[in-house]
């Protein structure tokens, strides 16, 4: 996915939107910025409701930070429910597991 699609995907607060799930369940970051101020929101907080977020009206989301991938951790991203006439998903699913030791 285009970088520029995933932050609008996200910014949008869109409870459609796909990639939100699996940032989510990697503790992903949204960093906004107003004129010369910077913040960062998880993306567990970001939104606010369908199409409500945190942004406030000079918000503007300039990216999205990924930690990186531990090792040993499993991550994985489920679409079910394909709808005929549109490619919204009726469920989505994420899942991020960190094993620790043997």
């Amino acid at each position: 996915m285009p970088r520029n699609r995933l932050i609008t995907n996200v910014a949008n607060a869109s409870p459609a939107a796909d990639m939100v799930p699996p940032l989510c369940a990697m503790d992903a970051v949204v960093v906004i910025r107003n004129g010369d101020d910077t913040r960062r929101v998880s993306v567990n907080s970001f939104a606010k409701g369908p199409g409500r977020s945190v942004l406030e009206k000079s918000d503007l989301v300039t990216r999205i930070d990924i930690p990186r991938w531990r090792d040993g951790a499993f991550h994985h991203f489920c679409k079910l429910g394909f709808r005929d006439a549109q490619i919204i998903a009726v469920c989505s699913l994420a899942i991020s597991i960190d094993f620790e030791g043997d």
